[in-house]
């Protein structure tokens, strides 16, 4: 018979059950330390400037990302119709060889047909997410409807 798992004195859930293991809720990743993330992370935003699109700064804020276990097994989602086109905002962790690894947020469309507008941070090892604190991740590029060039976003683990 299963054990019921705790995580930070938490009872584990997974589709409104008790989770019998800890990567049946919390964001199974092999591309995070020890193949474990949390089930959700916290995306801090601000300083989002105005460039094709007129309604960037409204992007600013705080969002809980859920762990997609229908998509890539290393990414986390927030699905909302988000002004300049954009409708969801995304955490994925890649593998870039070598041991190194990189986490990615970005703002994006389904379908595409929007520039894609987000940050990133590298790691010469395997990412720690299940405990990830406040993580600051450097823009990607200026997107040709928003200017991140100078906006902070942060990632933290919940």
């Amino acid at each position: 018979m299963g054990k019921i798992h705790f995580r930070n004195n938490k009872v584990l859930f997974a589709n409104n059950k008790v989770a019998m293991h800890e990567n049946c809720c919390c964001g199974g990743c092999d591309l995070c330390l020890g193949g474990i993330g949390p089930a959700q992370i916290q995306v801090v935003i601000s300083g989002l400037a105005n460039q094709g699109c007129g309604d960037c700064a409204s992007l600013d804020g705080t969002y809980v990302l859920t762990h997609d276990i229908w998509g890539l097994e290393c990414q986390w989602v927030y699905y909302h119709s988000f002004p300049c086109s954009l409708t969801y905002l995304q955490l994925v962790v890649q593998d870039l060889g070598g041991g190194n690894y990189r986490i990615v947020v970005q703002f994006s469309a389904a379908g595409g047909g929007v520039d894609p507008v987000g940050w990133c941070r590298y790691y010469t090892s395997k990412p720690d997410c299940a405990n990830l604190s406040g993580e600051s991740l450097s823009p990607v590029t200026t997107s040709a409807d928003c200017d991140e060039s100078s906006a902070v976003c942060t990632i933290t683990a919940l």
